[in-house]
């Protein structure tokens, strides 16, 4: 089994999943899991530790060294699904197939996010061919020396450097980048574990641009009357009036 084992150094470290295990020993029996009928995320009590779940699965059983998840051999990817379904009743959901789509999904998007972080962690190192060793003897938290010189071959492979440049272009494009995290937009949007939000709310709640506004003017619960301008309220004091007017000021996305 590969398996990063290696002292823990300051700093964030891997996400706590004991919760989930003291959640999963009281039960006596796997967690039972909500989906989202329109996008198949997770939803409900378990819709952030699922994915951080996840997360921690992939950094400790998934080698880093591939480009693609699709490259990844599948016994690695099954060690992930058979941990997923200690934690959560797979194989007793009414739709099992749908419950096993969003496992690799949430896999494949956690694999890119920890490259990602990696790779980030190798520029801080890396400038130019002269600094090599120094990358070598410096890997990242919950990575092997072994592992990570895998890795840095493959973030100094021609396809990994055209791909990143790439996406570096595609970054500068954006005019409106997203603050959602890795709460799923269905979760934010449903209000689940919060509020329900209206569109306007749900727009401010998500959006970089917005930021500065949120700050000053949090996301109210739809429905609820307060900062707004009593001119502007249905009779029985709604929000949901207003909604189409404020969203019409949005900037439109070409």
């Amino acid at each position: 089994m590969w398996i990063a084992e290696v002292p823990r150094r300051k700093g964030r470290g891997l996400a706590n999943s004991k919760p989930l295990e003291i959640r999963r020993r009281n039960a006596g029996k796997p967690l039972d899991l909500q989906l989202d009928p329109r996008t198949d995320k997770v939803v409900g009590l378990e819709d952030q530790a699922f994915v951080r779940e996840i997360g921690l699965q992939v950094t400790l059983l998934l080698p880093g060294h591939y480009l693609d998840f699709a490259d990844i051999p599948q016994q690695f990817k099954e060690q992930v699904v058979q941990r997923m379904k200690y934690f959560y009743n797979v194989d007793g959901h009414p739709e099992p197939e749908r419950v096993m789509k969003t496992i690799y999904t949430e896999m494949r998007k956690r694999y890119s996010e920890r490259k990602n972080i990696r790779h980030t962690h190798f520029k801080k190192y890396y400038s130019n061919p002269e600094d090599l060793q120094s990358v070598l003897v410096a890997p990242p938290d919950h990575c092997s020396k072994e592992s990570w010189k895998d890795i840095v071959q493959l973030f100094l492979s021609p396809k990994f450097i055209a791909r990143s440049n790439q996406n570096k272009k595609n970054r500068k494009e954006m005019k409106y980048t997203s603050m959602q995290g890795t709460k799923s937009m269905a979760s934010v949007g449903n209000g689940v574990n919060t509020d329900r939000l209206s569109p306007v709310g749900f727009y401010r709640r998500t959006s970089a641009g917005n930021i500065k506004y949120r700050r000053i003017h949090p996301v109210l619960p739809a429905g609820s009357s307060a900062g707004w301008p009593s001119s502007k309220l249905k009779s029985n004091g709604s929000t949901d009036a207003i909604v189409s007017e404020e969203a019409a000021k949005l900037p439109k996305i070409k």
